[in-house]
């Protein structure tokens, strides 16, 4: 009994706090983080052996990193926890180059006083506030480094991030570099975020990349440096220019960066800066022109964004509905209420042959070259194979997803796909080695339950499951159609690995989900052999 007061007293002067929504978000995190496979580092700091390893350690190329920091009015104690954290680097070869456009004189008294200490700090005091991108320019304008790493006045860098970044330079030779990051709330509750490698998708959905950014001047020079049109997102800006000019990008998966999250901080509440969204529209809009992509940003929720990729040319699609016997026939008619496509034909495919007394059933080597000779002989370019337990909801958009399919490098498109209580049946699959894992089966579709939180956005996966899949003929071709000797459902995400493999990208659309009305699987992984193409 105690116990269970000792916790409700707890989770109440958590709420009082930071509020009801980030109590439970940093609950959910904790538990996460304990009961999770993977072991997570969420301290900024390194043992003493860790420490001299890396002091002592020589790199081949030991390039001068120029960290930048527009400095505002900081509190006391967050200034001095950054300057710490930059001269407690375990790489050696740095500059800090701090901007200063305070208002109140002890900013500029805390950072002499380090800059007697280290000369490596490079001050100046701006005449006035320029603004955040401004600001930054004043630093760069001044850094002398072969690399820049961007760096916010009131976070904190891990002991090694630089020593990473160089080890990553060494092996990589990379244009642009990002890390994880971690979360600092109040009362010391820090929460990791996990980022993937480089996804285009991913980033025209959210600014996943965030901190700690590092960019090469030369690319720097190259693309221009920050733009105070889009204050609030002006890193946004930046380094969707930077993947404009540059396929050199690398990503460290450690978390070296520690974003801190006060009542000030987009960290904390994107909300408090809500001007943010619109700039990195703003910037979003420039970067679809640049590339000359056809599209609309739409966005439901603070710096989320759904891009709607123009479908001019309207290509017929074969619909090919799977398993589909006569008891099960509404998908059908479900189709048919929901799409907002004209020019589609579907074909009926069922694992049984019937004849007039009655049905047998086929197995899947034979199914699968019966699907394999109606997909050659179609005259159709775009495939949607959708399993007849599938039902579409009204925010289906076939026309949205053939956009995606019509893409320059996308080999197929999806769905999160849903069973009827709401829970996963899959978000697709992540391969890692031999085995493919249903991404979040079973949990509940909602932000605060998912493991992940990039399964919010449009992103890159590894694999597709075989409810519901489209893609262009042209993939089936490259891939020489479905192996004949594998399950039905294997033989499905066996294709997406394949076009993986031929650097084909396999795209799970957030705009909509599917609901799936058969069985609950308990599988979660599945044994495969990696492709060899």
């Amino acid at each position: 009994m105690k116990f269970f007061k000792i916790v409700i007293l707890r989770i109440y002067k958590k709420m009082k706090d930071i509020g009801v929504y980030n109590t439970l978000l940093l609950t959910f995190h904790k538990i996460k983080i304990q009961f999770t496979n993977r072991s997570i580092d969420i301290s900024p700091n390194i043992s003493t052996e860790r420490k001299a390893y890396e002091e002592g350690y020589q790199f081949n190329n030991t390039p001068l990193i120029s960290i930048i920091v527009p400095l505002y009015n900081t509190p006391e104690l967050f200034l001095k926890e950054m300057l710490n954290s930059c001269v407690n680097q375990t790489y050696k070869n740095w500059e800090l180059v701090l901007a200063d456009g305070s208002t109140i004189d002890n900013v500029e008294r805390i950072c002499k006083e380090y800059q007697l200490n280290d000369s490596r700090i490079v001050y100046k005091k701006l005449d006035e506030n320029k603004g955040i991108s401004d600001n930054s320019n004043e630093a760069l304008n001044i850094a002398t480094g072969e690399y820049v790493a961007l760096l916010d006045h009131d976070d904190i860098l891990h002991s090694s991030a630089l020593f990473e970044v160089v080890s990553a330079i060494n092996k990589h030779d990379p244009d642009f570099i990002y890390t994880d990051e971690a979360l600092t709330y109040p009362h010391s509750l820090v929460v990791p975020v996990i980022k993937p490698d480089f996804d285009i998708f991913y980033l025209k959905s959210s600014n996943y990349i965030c901190h700690l950014s590092i960019i090469k001047r030369d690319l720097l020079d190259k693309i221009g440096h920050f733009d105070s049109d889009y204050n609030g997102s002006q890193d946004y800006d930046l380094f969707l220019r930077a993947v404009d000019k540059t396929d050199k990008i690398y990503h460290i998966p450690k978390i070296l960066y520690f974003w801190r999250a006060h009542a000030e901080s987009t960290s904390l509440d994107a909300s408090s800066k809500s001007y943010t969204t619109q700039a990195s529209i703003k910037a979003l809009t420039e970067h679809l022109k640049r590339n000359n992509i056809n599209g609309k940003i739409e966005s439901n929720e603070v710096n989320r964004f759904n891009i709607v990729y123009k479908n001019i040319l309207k290509p017929k699609v074969s619909i090919i509905i799977s398993n589909i016997e006569n008891s099960n026939k509404k998908i059908i008619e479900n189709i048919k209420q929901n799409i907002d496509y004209d020019n589609y034909e579907i074909i009926e495919f069922s694992k049984y042959q019937t004849n007039q007394t009655s049905s047998t059933y086929i197995d899947d080597t034979e199914t699968l070259e019966r699907l394999n000779k109606i997909i050659t002989d179609l005259d159709t370019e775009y495939i949607l194979l959708i399993d007849a337990d599938i039902r579409l909801n009204d925010s289906f958009s076939l026309d949205t997803l053939m956009g995606y399919a019509q893409l320059d490098n996308v080999g197929s498109v999806t769905h999160p796909i849903l069973y009827t209580d709401n829970k996963i049946h899959t978000l697709g699959l992540s391969v890692k080695e031999h085995i493919a894992t249903y991404n979040s089966r079973d949990e509940n579709f909602n932000y605060l339950k998912l493991t992940d939180p990039i399964n919010k956005y449009t992103h890159k996966i590894d694999a597709v499951s075989d409810k519901f899949i489209l893609f262009p003929k042209k993939t089936f071709r490259d891939t020489k159609g479905l192996d004949t000797d594998l399950s039905y459902e294997i033989s499905i995400i066996f294709f997406t690995l394949k076009l993986s493999k031929l650097m084909y990208d396999n795209i799970i659309v957030n705009s909509s989900h599917l609901t799936y009305l058969g069985k609950k699987s308990i599988n979660k992984t599945i044994k495969i052999y990696q492709p060899d193409i």
